[in-house]
């Protein structure tokens, strides 16, 4: 029933022109719906620009998508796939009214005390999921990014494999701003409003230099 609120609302605001795949209602049963099919690829296999495209897509949609009444309950690379170069949000199952957030228990369960929960969202997924892999590459750890990308699982306790080989190891010194202002995020972030999140958010990975992007 919460999936076909939320597609009401999709349907209502015209949805699909955000980038969300096209979907639609199944004639056959009143709870079954109909997604666009997309070519299938997964992160792991991405250039570092198309990561960061999907990224700053994933950031916009969390940014306006409460102006229609919805928010994401999850943030992971694997929700989008790219259309004629451009990233698609497919999980249509992640979107969810705003007041509907607080009944998910794993992420009640695992926020912050007077942590929004929509900023929680941010540190337990979008950090470890999309801006740690992100970070590595910035800083030329692309095969460490590869494998945080290949392994990255939906728990909110997931830790990206090798980790410590970008926040610990001695790193060049041309690197060492960009590693300072990803700690600082990575233990700041659930404590920001979750509109001051998505703008710090979306400075921090505009500005860092990466592969050739999807056109997005």
């Amino acid at each position: 029933a919460a999936a076909i609120e939320a597609f009401r609302l999709y349907e209502q605001h015209s949805l699909q022109s955000k980038g969300i795949v096209e979907t639609t209602l199944d004639e056959r049963g009143e709870y079954l719906l109909r997604h666009r099919a997309l070519p299938m690829t997964h992160p792991a296999e991405w250039a570092g620009g198309m990561l960061k495209d999907a990224a700053l897509f994933h950031l916009r949609l969390f940014r306006e998508l409460p102006a229609y009444g919805l928010t994401l309950k999850d943030a992971l690379p694997n929700n989008i796939l790219f259309a004629k170069g451009r990233p698609c949000f497919i999980d249509f199952l992640s979107l969810v009214k705003v007041e509907d957030l607080q009944h998910e228990s794993w992420l009640v369960r695992y926020a912050q005390k007077k942590e929004d929960l929509r900023t929680a969202v941010l540190r337990l997924m979008f950090i470890p999921a999309f801006l740690t892999p992100l970070v590595s590459m910035s800083i030329g750890r692309y095969e460490l990014a590869r494998t945080m990308l290949s392994k990255q699982t939906c728990h909110p306790q997931w830790i990206p494999p090798g980790i410590q080989q970008i926040t610990q190891e001695r790193i060049g010194f041309r690197f060492v701003g960009t590693m300072l202002k990803y700690r600082f995020l990575a233990r700041a972030i659930g404590r920001m409003r979750p509109e001051a999140a998505y703008a710090t958010l979306e400075r921090f990975i505009e500005g860092l230099h990466l592969g050739p992007r999807s056109g997005y």
